[in-house]
């Protein structure tokens, strides 16, 4: 879990499900704090500013108004303050304080890279600490079934299978329960985050500052996820090397961040 928690808070986004979601990822003795932008001033920059000064390990963000119940949701200026955030940054969809439940599922966006790795560390030990199950899902591409040309039912023969041996290598490799589908990367996590109550996916890196590259599987996400997104941004692995605790429970401190 998290030791120093900030949330950031304007008035288009919903400040209820993002303190609902950073209270169950603070530690028992950590410290959650606020940071509010009234209309009219500018604020992704700002927010990475506060998070830079108070050593934030972990940025939680509520989705807008304007996105679809029941999904991950930012406009443009809250998805700047996650372009270069120095910290892990989580997303609350909309409604998420009234579904009220625990994180007792994490799943986990795997594709073999060095960012999927590290999501696999931070999500084997934040279950270990929340006591939740783990899951890990690979999105295949569908230029695997290039060159079916038998019967439909051969064809859908095909795709059991590849998605069976993708799913027993996938949890060979990462030591937990797996899963796999083929589609397109966003459309498939998309559904398989409706299964689990956190998905952390990471990030690729955009030039040294280490930014989240627009147009990425990641902001793809931010507009379709049912459920919580833990992003694991470039500059939070190179800052934090190891982001989270072995806590069980959650409590809060709560103080303000002018």
């Amino acid at each position: 879990m998290f030791k120093n928690v900030l949330v950031g808070i304007d008035d288009r986004s919903r400040r209820r499900d993002a303190v609902a979601l950073a209270e169950r990822l603070v530690e028992p003795k950590g410290e959650l704090k606020f940071a509010h932008r009234p209309s009219g001033y500018a604020f992704p920059a700002g927010l990475r500013e506060v998070a830079e000064d108070t050593g934030a390990d972990l940025l939680v963000l509520g989705s807008s108004h304007e996105g679809p119940r029941g999904r991950v949701w930012l406009g443009d200026e809250a998805r700047h303050a996650i372009d270069g955030a120095p910290c892990i940054v989580a997303v609350a969809p909309l409604g998420y304080t009234e579904l009220g439940t625990p994180i007792t599922q994490i799943g986990i966006g795997c594709n073999g890279s060095e960012e999927s790795r590290w999501a696999l560390d931070v999500g084997r030990r934040l279950a270990a600490d929340l006591g939740a199950a783990t899951s890990a899902f690979r999105a295949l591409s569908p230029g695997v079934l290039a060159g079916g040309r038998g019967p439909a039912a051969d064809a859908d023969a095909a795709r059991r299978e590849l998605e069976l041996a993708a799913q027993e290598q996938l949890h060979r490799h990462t030591g937990v329960n797996a899963c796999t589908s083929i589609g397109d990367p966003i459309g498939e996590l998309s559904i398989f985050s409706a299964s689990v109550d956190l998905l952390i996916v990471g990030s690729r890196g955009c030039g040294p500052a280490g930014r989240l590259a627009h147009g990425s599987t990641t902001f793809g996400l931010l507009g379709q996820a049912r459920s919580p997104l833990l992003i694991l941004t470039r500059a939070s692995r190179t800052r934090h090397a190891r982001p989270v605790t072995a806590v069980a429970a959650v409590a809060t401190s709560v103080s303000a961040v002018v």
